[in-house]
């Protein structure tokens, strides 16, 4: 199931999270992350071999922004502690 209110959840908390850090560097960061998404579903549609069923780019998006979370969370600490 693709599911993208997470990964925008988390993205958005990470920019927060940048900003009130001082780094005011968005659109190196999700830039490198969307050129991630579309680097990860071309490689991981290139290994399909039976070729019937193709993974789409909304899976890959919300796995690889899920996986934001520890991130989010570290710089969250970050801030906190700093």
């Amino acid at each position: 199931d693709t599911d993208m209110a997470g990964p925008l959840v988390f993205c958005l908390v990470q920019g927060f999270c940048l900003m009130f850090s001082g780094k005011l560097f968005f659109g190196y960061v999700f830039g490198f992350g969307v050129v991630g998404c579309v680097s990860m579903y071309t490689v991981v549609n290139l290994m399909n071999h039976a070729g019937t069923t193709a993974i789409d780019i909304y899976r890959v998006f919300s796995v690889l922004g899920y996986c934001l979370l520890p991130i989010v969370v570290l710089s969250a600490f970050t801030i906190i502690f700093d």
